[in-house]
């Protein structure tokens, strides 16, 4: 599957049911905000130490690189680890459709509606690609 072919909850919304894109926009950067960091869940987690994770900080703010690459490059964590804290991080990460509630985009049986209808559409789409 290509990457221009991922279709994404919000951009669903956008173009299948006319959602406002400043609506998901604004969505999706009060949940970029509401995440967890990396790093804290590191430390909780006691995969690594505040020291350590203030040594990756300080390495990633120079570079592009995600917490997770420079951690590893240091050895100071393993793939394995990274990916349970990014599943970690995905699991208390709060999603889109509920901030959308927050904000009155739609109703909550709305979402239940919507999500259902996203699913649908990318099964159909994933069976004729």
């Amino acid at each position: 599957m290509l990457l221009e072919d991922i279709q994404t909850f919000g951009s669903f919304l956008i173009n299948h049911h006319g959602i406002d894109q400043s609506a998901i926009l604004e969505a999706l950067e009060l949940q970029r905000k509401q995440s967890v960091p990396f790093g804290r869940l590191a430390i909780e987690k006691r995969y690594l130490s505040v020291e350590n994770v203030l040594r990756v900080l300080a390495i990633q703010i120079r570079s592009t690189k995600r917490f997770g690459e420079v951690a590893i490059e240091l050895g100071l964590l393993n793939e394995v680890e990274v990916i349970q804290l990014l599943e970690l991080q995905g699991e208390q990460r709060k999603k889109l459709g509920d901030i959308l509630i927050d904000m009155k985009v739609f109703p909550s049986d709305k979402r239940d509606e919507l999500l259902d209808a996203f699913n649908y559409f990318t099964e159909a789409r994933d069976k004729h690609s």
